[in-house]
């Protein structure tokens, strides 16, 4: 900076030149919120899963398509694919 065409706009203010950079302060991991944010959804996906029976209609190692089991369960093909998704990326299907 010392050879700058314009000295006058030098910023001998910022915190890098005070001695304290931006990197000394870190924000809270904001994880812990969001596992609570997302722990709510994921709680009433369960919940849905276990009133209509998905698991037990599943049932041990039986392999399934979307389309049989919605025709057992009588429910629309487009919702309970939603379900599944959300079952899937849970970890639990």
């Amino acid at each position: 900076m010392a050879n700058s065409p314009y000295p006058e706009l030098k910023k001998t203010h910022t915190a890098a030149h005070t001695g304290t950079p931006w990197r000394d302060y870190k924000p809270p991991p904001s994880a812990t919120v969001w596992n609570i944010i997302q722990g709510f959804g994921n709680y009433w996906v369960l919940v849905a899963a276990l009133e209509l029976g998905v698991f037990d209609t599943i049932g041990a190692g039986r392999s399934v398509t979307a389309d049989e089991l919605a025709h057992e369960m009588d429910c629309p093909l487009a919702h309970l694919r939603q379900l599944l998704d959300a079952l899937v990326a849970l970890g639990v299907l």
